[in-house]
């Protein structure tokens, strides 16, 4: 089982664009309170994507949605455009090094309500600049990892794994997988510059029992995957 896993993504021009994207987005933000979500306000952090109730089906996020501010949806599609190549690279980094894992999540369908925005995983996180105090991702996939990819121009912001004594230091555009449902994580504060990161994830519910039902209730459901 894969404990930590760095590597560097294959696509540095969608680094860049993605840093580009994030970074403008995060000044609108602070620019613009009533652009600010609920979770930019309470975390500095937004999830983007689909969600799932245990029994129920998927729904769009609210921050997707941006159902606090209508005016505020064209920012929030812009950056979601902007972020395709990076989720192209990140579905690649699956397929070839965690092939199952990246072939158990291609059979997840969402139905016809909830676009596959982010290839293979249902939904991502975006933390700006923000230090996350250690935790467990409790409602992860238990069998599963989550992918983060740092960006940004900083120094200091290390990865922490204190049940592994171990300290990472994250460059931009490099990618860590990871166990969160497992493995205790936070990150150091940010020394200079500003840090952002995307982490593409699994909800525990996607693989649930009663959401293996609703697949297989909708077999002709396609799969919206990302272009390369």
């Amino acid at each position: 089982m894969v404990v930590v896993h760095l590597d560097g993504l294959d696509d540095f021009n969608a680094v860049i664009e993605a840093t580009k994207a994030i970074n403008s987005y995060y000044f609108h933000m602070l620019d613009n309170p009533t652009h600010r979500s609920r979770s930019f306000w309470k975390n500095l952090a937004e999830r983007f994507g689909a969600f799932i109730s245990y029994g129920d089906l998927p729904y769009t996020t609210s921050d997707t949605a941006s159902s606090h501010n209508i005016d505020h949806q064209n920012c929030v599609n812009d950056l979601l455009f902007a972020l395709q190549p990076i989720s192209n690279s990140v579905n690649r980094f699956v397929n070839k090094y965690y092939e199952h894992y990246y072939t158990k999540l291609s059979k997840l369908t969402m139905g016809p309500f909830v676009p596959r925005t982010f290839g293979i995983f249902p939904t991502i996180a975006i933390n700006f600049n923000v230090i996350s105090n250690y935790h467990w991702d409790s409602n992860d996939d238990p069998n599963g990892l989550c992918f983060l990819v740092a960006l940004g121009d900083f120094e200091g912001g290390e990865l922490c794994f204190p049940q592994l004594q171990i300290l990472v230091k994250l460059k931009p555009g490099q990618i860590v997988a990871f166990p969160s449902y497992l493995l205790l994580h936070g990150n150091l504060p940010i020394i200079r510059g500003i840090r952002f990161s995307i982490v593409y994830f699994v909800h525990a519910n996607f693989l649930s029992k009663k959401f293996e039902d609703f697949h297989k209730n909708n077999d002709n459901d396609t799969i919206i995957k990302i272009q390369d």
